[in-house]
């Protein structure tokens, strides 16, 4: 039976040496890491070095365990000591189980200061430690000084909001893509950001295969569709920076696409709000969109409040903030924060904590621990007090904070339509290609369930 003492000298199957050997078999010998051996030799190894001053000398002490005098040689050239040479083994006739002691060649290097001649030099090697004297070498101490490490303070002031940005609205025409429109213009205004709309149209032969004059009969209408789309804008008091019209090809790939080359800083854009199995088996263009982008999306639908008080404008309106304390969520809470300023709109916290439970053996059921359920109500609401003291410090005001015991996704859309929220924003970890295709994200499920307008922050990337 194998010992568990994990001590010198004692066979332990989890040790580093026994793991290097598992590695070594599989892989190659490529993953040791330097120090440690399975009986083989290292090709070079460093001994550790002390650079002190004593009486007036530099001193240089260089371990060197199983070191013989003939076995070091000392170089000096261009105000660089070198200590280099070979460490025998002590014992090459035994079988070892664990060995850490460095042997074999070994070289190390300091800077010496000037003046130093090889001449001057002495050596001296006892009990595996080497000490080199470099006589009358010692420099007055100077007064340590500290430096000052920035923290980026102005970099995270620019990230504080995504606001001012270059906002892109997505329309389609339909009534729906007017609230997007709508709700994009009152942010622009509100948060002095420059706004670009495109369209992207099919091309939907409306026989077996296109006719000549169908293409140039299918763009002018998708331009009269734009045109349409800016004067309801201009009408309303927004202006538009630019307009860009696309034809052909998928909509999601043609606005992702055109988010990129334009390097805007936030997607306006509606969903047809499917729901059910149609949405797991078709989703939509603003979750493809919200997956793949690298920057922030708005996907603007109407909620109760909008349906009840026929608005144009998703604003003002309760925002409410999901927040798990993470960098993302940071970046989120501070647009959120300016967004609800800006727009005289109530902003809202949650935080969403799984609920703490175990499966019972004799039922096989899962339980709920309700003597955790506590601690963890109370870890919760600590990332929400430390997220509200950020908010407040930048100016912002935090109606009230809300904690939810159980699935994210799942809470985060009941809460937003208990309090009668009209815009749900959340962070988002950014994840991309096949890792979003097998792991989804929270953010996605919120915007594929929740009945309101929903704002994905993620930080832009370049």
């Amino acid at each position: 039976m194998l010992s568990q003492y994990r001590g010198r000298g004692f066979y332990d199957p989890l040790s580093v040496s026994e793991m290097d050997r598992l590695f070594d078999e599989m892989f190659g010998a490529f993953t040791r890491r330097e120090g440690t051996t399975q009986a083989k030799p290292i090709v070079v190894w460093a001994p550790a070095i002390d650079v002190i001053q004593k009486d007036g000398d530099l001193i240089v002490r260089a371990e060197l365990p199983g070191t013989k005098p003939e076995d070091v040689d000392i170089s000096l050239q261009n105000r660089i000591l070198t200590i280099s040479g070979t460490s025998k083994n002590a014992a090459e006739d035994v079988d070892y189980y664990l060995q850490e002691l460095p042997y074999g060649e070994f070289r190390c290097s300091v800077m010496v200061p000037e003046g130093v001649t090889p001449d001057s030099i002495k050596a001296r090697l006892e009990n595996g430690v080497l000490e080199v004297v470099l006589p009358g070498m010692a420099r007055e101490a100077q007064p340590i000084k500290k430096i000052a490490v920035e923290t980026g303070e102005v970099q995270q002031k620019e990230e504080a909001s995504i606001f001012p940005t270059k906002i892109l609205g997505a329309t389609d025409g339909s009534e729906e893509a007017e609230l997007v429109l709508l709700t994009a213009v009152d942010l622009a205004n509100r948060t002095d950001s420059a706004l670009h709309v495109v369209h992207v149209s099919e091309y939907l032969p409306r026989f077996l295969a296109y006719t000549e004059e169908e293409p140039a009969e299918r763009e002018r209408e998708a331009r009269e569709v734009l045109d349409g789309q800016v004067k309801k804008i201009e009408e309303a008091g927004g202006t538009v920076t630019e307009t860009h019209l696309r034809m052909g090809g998928r909509l999601d790939q043609k606005i992702v696409e055109l988010a990129e080359e334009l390097d805007v800083g936030l997607i306006s854009m509606g969903s047809r709000g499917l729901g059910g199995i149609r949405r797991t088996l078709m989703g939509s263009v603003s979750d493809s969109v919200v997956q793949y982008v690298h920057c922030p999306v708005l996907v603007a639908r109407r909620g109760r409040l909008e349906e009840e008080q026929k608005v144009a404008s998703i604003f003002p309106t309760r925002i409410l903030l999901a927040t798990d304390g993470s960098q993302e969520a940071n970046l989120a809470a501070q647009t959120a924060a300016d967004i609800a300023e800006k727009t005289a709109s109530e902003l809202h916290l949650v935080h969403v904590r799984s609920v703490p439970a175990y499966i019972d053996p004799s039922s096989e059921r899962i339980k709920v621990i309700e003597s955790a359920e506590e601690d963890v109500r109370k870890e919760a609401q600590q990332v929400l007090d430390a997220q509200v003291e950020q908010i407040k410090a930048t100016g912002g005001n935090v109606a009230q904070t809300h904690v939810r015991l159980g699935r994210p996704d799942e809470e985060i859309v009941l809460l937003a339509e208990e309090i009668g929220a009209g815009l749900i924003e959340m962070g988002s970890r950014g994840l991309g290609g096949i890792r979003r295709v097998f792991m989804g994200s929270v953010s996605d499920s919120v915007v594929r369930h929740a009945h309101c307008s929903v704002l994905v922050v993620r930080k832009k990337e370049k």
